[in-house]
C-alpha cells in the first residue's frame, strides 16, 4: 500500500508539474504605445477696413514672429516666406 501511495504522490507531482507549464491562459497583449498629440497650430483671418476677409492662413505655433494686437500688426511665416500685415486679424488656436 506505501508503494502505491508513492506512485499516486509522484503522479500528483509529475501532473502538478505539466499543468503549470501548459498555461490555459492567453499570452498578455503587447504594451500600448502613446498616440502622439496632434501638432496645433493657429487658423489666421485677415480682414480690410469693411471687415471683409481678404486672407485666411493655417500656421504652426512657432511660425508667428510677433503678434501685437494694439497697434494691430502680426508678423508670420507662410511657406517660408514672412510676412507683414497690419489691419484687424483674428488668432484662433486649433
Amino acid at each position: 500500500m506505501l508503494r502505491y501511495r508513492r506512485l499516486i504522490v509522484v503522479w500528483l507531482v509529475c501532473l502538478t508539474g505539466l499543468a503549470a507549464c501548459v498555461s490555459t491562459n492567453p499570452p498578455a497583449p503587447a504594451p500600448v504605445q502613446p498616440t502622439p498629440a496632434p501638432l496645433h497650430g493657429y487658423h489666421i483671418t485677415l480682414y480690410d477696413q469693411n471687415g471683409n476677409v481678404t486672407g485666411r492662413y493655417d500656421v504652426g505655433p512657432s511660425d508667428i514672429v510677433r503678434d501685437d494686437p494694439l497697434r494691430q500688426d502680426i508678423w508670420f511665416r507662410v511657406g517660408g516666406q514672412e510676412k507683414h500685415f497690419h489691419g484687424s486679424y483674428q488668432k484662433e488656436r486649433y
